[in-house]
């Protein structure tokens, strides 16, 4: 086996390690986090898992911290399309605090992971190239120092978006088809970030204007 194909996992090893290191050896014990934002978006993505479970007594968007005023997550970031890596680790009978944990963990690899392959498949980059973006895009500084703010810690639908918008306005030989998959990638990006931190979607959809 070539060692470059190794250069990913590598990367993307060494930046858990970096970052999560006391996360991952406490068994999701220790939080990355402070006394605000963090402690909110916890409880934001464990009510989306009680929702979905039907353990709640009013709909996605009725928080019982608002109650009884109705549709008080509308006040809010939804977190809602950010609870896919979230839920498993509660259905495995994780704690909550250990679930959040595991979530930053976890969203942190597929931070990498898509930026990857947009680095490689989109742009043609080599794996030196491409790990090494990834890596700066996943676990640099600017990302880095926003996970006490976690909203803004999930980049998947970011992702999405960049590439849709790179087939649109770069890759002029696209065909018709691609070009109609990557106007619908955008949108579907853009809404999806939107369900999940609704600034951050307002921001992006700037971006592309």
């Amino acid at each position: 086996m070539r060692l470059d194909r190794l250069l990913p996992a590598g990367a993307c090893l060494l930046g858990l390690f970096m970052v999560f290191r006391e996360t991952l050896f406490s068994g999701g014990a220790i939080q990355i986090n402070d006394a605000a934002d963090p402690r909110f978006n916890e409880f934001l993505l464990e009510h989306s898992w009680r929702w979905l479970r039907g353990e709640t007594a009013g709909g996605l968007f009725d928080l019982p911290m608002g109650y009884p005023t109705l549709n008080t997550l509308a006040y809010s970031e939804p977190m809602f399309s950010f609870g896919p890596l979230y839920w498993p680790f509660r259905a495995l009978g994780f704690s909550t605090a250990a679930s959040y944990s595991y979530w930053l963990v976890a969203m942190a690899a597929v931070n990498f992971g898509c930026f990857y392959v947009f680095m490689r498949k989109a742009l043609g980059q080599e794996r030196l190239a491409a790990s090494v973006a990834a890596f700066l895009f996943a676990f640099g500084l600017p990302r880095v120092a926003q996970i006490g703010h976690s909203q803004l810690w999930p980049q998947p639908y970011v992702v999405l978006v960049l590439w849709g918008m790179y087939v649109l306005f770069v890759a002029a030989a696209a065909k018709k088809r691609t070009r109609r998959f990557a106007a619908a990638a955008v949108i579907a990006g853009l809404v999806l970030e939107a369900w999940g931190c609704l600034y951050s979607a307002i921001f992006i959809g700037y971006a592309c204007l």
